[in-house]
């Protein structure tokens, strides 16, 4: 499924958003995948410092966020932030539609969670149905009133995410070749896991249609709803 396919990588461009982003895109380079990896002119310079057989192999497409240099906490973080979602959604958008035009689609678009713009489409306010409320403690260190204040722009952008999570799980439908890849994934783990499995409108069981679904009955328990686990 990987081979041959382009693969775009949209990151933050701090550091502990570029190293295992470039990690997963050498991967998918040895995969036989074709990758483009989007993100900040400044990042990409540090990235280059240090090049390998592998890096040489990834497409770079930097974008100017305004601060070519690098952002530095002397800065508004705030005003980055802006600057950064302004100016990569735009360059975003051009890459995407120049590799169309040069017959290079790209197929799949994979992000950091504080880039939501990259699969952002509309703006809608949505809850998140089924989740019980959080406590400080499960939340990232930076999201809490404790952080310093430069870190006061990352609540926001994890709403975002959620939003998203949530438009997805309702609203995007998985072939079933799409779903035979994930089970047979899920299998060669040798892991036990849980798989959340929507009934299909009239009822089928989607499971039913996998190959290996005896196989996937031995390692996993599927379930077709969650529910708040004090229920």
């Amino acid at each position: 499924m990987v081979e041959h396919c382009h693969i775009l990588l949209v990151t933050f461009p701090g550091q502990r958003h570029i190293n295992p982003t470039l990690q997963f895109a050498k991967r998918l380079v040895q995969m036989g995948a074709k990758v483009t990896f989007f993100t900040s002119l400044s990042a990409i310079r540090r990235m280059l410092k240090s090049p390998s057989p592998l890096i040489q192999a990834i497409t770079f497409a930097p974008f100017c966020d305004g601060y070519d240099n690098g952002w530095t906490s002397a800065g508004d973080v705030q005003l980055y932030i802006s600057s950064l979602r302004t100016s990569g959604s735009e360059a975003l958008k051009n890459l995407i539609m120049a590799n169309e035009k040069g017959g290079h689609s790209i197929k799949h678009i994979v992000y950091t969670t504080l880039v939501t713009w990259a699969g952002k489409t509309e703006t809608i306010e949505l809850p998140v149905p089924g989740l019980p409320l959080l406590s400080p403690g499960d939340l990232p260190s930076l999201m809490l009133s404790s952080s310093p204040v430069v870190y006061n722009f990352a609540l926001p952008i994890f709403r975002e995410h959620f939003e998203l999570l949530d438009r997805a799980g309702t609203k995007q439908k998985v072939s079933k070749l799409q779903m035979e890849e994930i089970a047979k994934g899920l299998i060669k783990t040798h892991k036990p896991f849980l798989w959340v499995i929507r009934a299909a409108e009239n009822g089928e069981k989607l499971e039913d249609r996998l190959s290996c679904k005896q196989k996937l009955e031995k390692q996993a328990m599927i379930v077709q709803r969650f529910c708040h686990i004090l229920q």
